[in-house]
């Protein structure tokens, strides 16, 4: 996920990836700006809100501005509550709270990145 926290990135990838989805990681907004950029479309993108650089709403309002990155799906994950004034720019968007529950994540990813496809996801 675009998460700035290493452990908890780390962690999804590895769920993720035990599920047989490819994952590309990013630390902040600005990097997965740049991965959305270079690599192949990506089937979702799990974005964290609170980050150094460039944060959730920031990279929301880049991908939005991107006409190739318009269309990807976004779920935001955070431990804030769904009405905090740092989600308001992030309003249109399906979210998902933390802590993260694996199964009900994999769900998550199931439903945007159907399996037997070649996708994989910025988480």
């Amino acid at each position: 996920m675009v998460e700035d926290n290493l452990d908890t990135r780390q962690a999804i990838e590895l769920v993720l990836e035990l599920e047989g989805y490819s994952v590309q990681g990013a630390e902040d907004g600005q990097e997965a700006l740049a991965c959305a950029r270079s690599l192949p479309r990506p089937c979702l993108i799990l974005l964290d809100v609170n980050m150094p650089r460039m944060d959730g709403a920031a990279f929301r309002r880049e991908q939005l501005a991107d006409p190739r990155l318009r269309e990807i799906p976004v779920v935001v994950l955070s431990a804030l509550p769904r009405h905090h004034p740092m989600l308001g720019p992030l309003a249109d968007v399906e979210m998902f709270q933390k802590p993260i529950d694996a199964d009900k994540l994999i769900a998550l990813v199931e439903r945007h990145c159907p399996s037997g496809a070649s996708h994989y996801a910025i988480a």
